[in-house]
């Protein structure tokens, strides 16, 4: 079955891009203890949650040639959706400073 199997694919890919991604730090904390230089400010794409927003902030991080993220800022944008006041159409966006560890 071709879809199955295209399932199991992209599951592979994500979990290959887990263990890449769980290599990046991610900290609201603007300062460590442990010398870097910075890269510059990184920003993950809108998501529809906060995990996908840092999981894309992760990644923008990593193609940077960053292992960090320091000064993490999490905010969501978002407005009512026209035809149901109850639900809410938001944006999960995530940033900070880059650095790679010296």
């Amino acid at each position: 079955m071709v879809f199955g199997k295209r399932k199991q694919q992209r599951a592979a890919a994500r979990a290959e891009e887990d263990v890449l991604l769980a290599r990046v730090a991610l900290s609201t904390l603007s300062v460590t203890d442990r010398p870097f230089e910075e890269v510059g400010l990184v920003w993950g794409d809108a998501a529809p949650h906060e995990a996908e927003a840092l999981r894309t902030l992760a990644r923008n991080a990593l193609e940077r040639g960053a292992d960090a993220v320091l000064g993490l800022s999490l905010y969501a944008t978002g407005s009512e959706r026209l035809m149901s006041t109850r639900r809410r159409n938001d944006e999960w966006r995530a940033f900070g400073t880059g650095v790679r560890w010296r």
